[in-house]
């Protein structure tokens, strides 16, 4: 990974939790990423942290998925596809998928995604979080 502030060809985005990485029964796959820095994207100057809770906790009004009506986790999914949807960052977009995908929602890379570099990230992405939670079955 790159060391902070310092150009790289290779940068990673981190998600980090800044407490509990949430319940690991709703959320196996985002929780997951809370302590994993993810190289995908040669186009990003430096490393960039996105934090998990702060996500959680903008879009859903909780850092605890668990305690979330139907209406409610609905009301946050629906506020994090427009987020992600409207996101020109492409770490930051990346990130927002990543979570949309450890929440069972993301839109298929080949939708999501028109560049090859973050759609082949995508689908490497998903691929490696398939084989870690077949892992833990």
């Amino acid at each position: 990974m790159a060391a902070q502030g310092k150009a790289s060809t290779n940068p990673a985005l981190v998600l980090r939790s800044t407490g509990s990485c949430g319940d690991r029964d709703v959320l196996p796959a985002a929780a997951a990423l809370c302590a994993w820095p993810l190289e995908f994207h040669p186009g990003i100057a430096q490393p960039q942290t996105m934090d998990l809770d702060a996500l959680l906790l903008d879009h859903f009004g909780t850092t605890d998925l668990a305690t979330l009506n139907d209406d409610g986790l609905a009301a946050g999914l629906e506020r994090l596809l427009v987020a992600f949807g409207t996101e020109s960052d492409p770490g930051r977009r990346f990130g927002l998928w990543a979570l949309l995908h450890g929440l069972g929602h993301a839109p298929d890379p080949a939708v999501a995604f028109e560049g090859r570099r973050e759609r082949e990230a995508a689908e490497n992405y998903a691929r490696l979080i398939g084989r870690a939670e077949t892992k833990d079955d």
